[in-house]
């Protein structure tokens, strides 16, 4: 009798311990799955942080091309061929709008390259803001209409490369935005790696 009661109870315990390791197997694995969609979701906001910001910086950088494309070289035409007045003209509002933008997009997270490309763009937009300053100062004194004429052609010219430079650093960004994603795309091939590691 004593036999059978042994037997019994070593029975039952040999399935308590199996229902424990499997209780416990389970458990590691839903705490291995939860983990790693933690991470997921870790890495994923991290990256579409990144791309959120760039993509204001580069909706920001488009909004300055018709300003320094258009805008600026109209502007100092129409007071060279008196149609505006230095009182009337848009051309000096125009100018702050595009130093404004300049600024705050140089206070951004940009990219190493992208945050050289604005500094150059910043050195060439202030060589425009001085044509503007004398062409404003040759109409005031009303100097001979050849000589504003030239001051315009400056302005044109220089307005072309801040405008150049600008796209550049849109371009530039825009180029960071793919190593973004290759890194997103390497973070997940190394998790995947490492968890495969793990439980293989």
């Amino acid at each position: 009798m004593s036999r059978a009661a042994g037997a019994l109870k070593t029975a039952l315990g040999r399935r308590g311990s199996i229902r424990s390791k499997i209780l416990a197997g389970f458990t590691v694995i839903l705490v291995g799955m939860l983990s790693i969609n933690l991470l997921v979701i870790g890495l994923s906001h991290h990256f579409l942080g990144e791309y959120h910001i760039l993509a204001e910086r580069v909706i920001s950088a488009n909004k300055l091309i018709p300003t320094v494309r258009d805008d600026v070289s109209l502007d100092a035409y129409y007071l060279v061929a008196g149609r505006r007045t230095l009182e009337t003209t848009q051309l000096f509002h125009h100018m702050e709008e595009i130093r404004q933008g300049l600024y705050l997009l140089k206070q951004e997270n940009n990219s190493e390259n992208g945050r050289i490309q604005l500094q150059i763009a910043t050195r060439t937009f202030g060589t425009l803001q001085r044509y503007c300053q004398k062409l404003g100062q040759e109409i005031d004194a009303d100097v001979s209409l050849e000589l504003q004429n030239v001051t315009l052609e400056q302005i044109r010219d220089v307005s072309a490369l801040v405008y150049n430079q600008i796209e550049e650093y849109i371009y530039l960004e825009l180029l960071w935005g793919e190593s973004i994603d290759q890194m997103l795309q390497t973070g997940f091939q190394l998790l995947l790696l490492g968890i495969w590691r793990r439980w293989c």
